[in-house]
């Protein structure tokens, strides 16, 4: 029980610093573009 606890927890922390990398890379490409032009 507690193994899975750990690894749901674990899980949606995965989760959570996967959506703030893309979300942060998104941002960065749409800066990079925007300097481009």
């Amino acid at each position: 029980m507690k193994i899975d606890i750990s690894f749901t927890k674990l899980l949606i922390a995965f989760i959570v610093i996967y959506e703030i990398i893309r979300f942060f890379l998104k941002n960065t490409q749409k800066y990079l573009t925007s300097l481009h032009q």
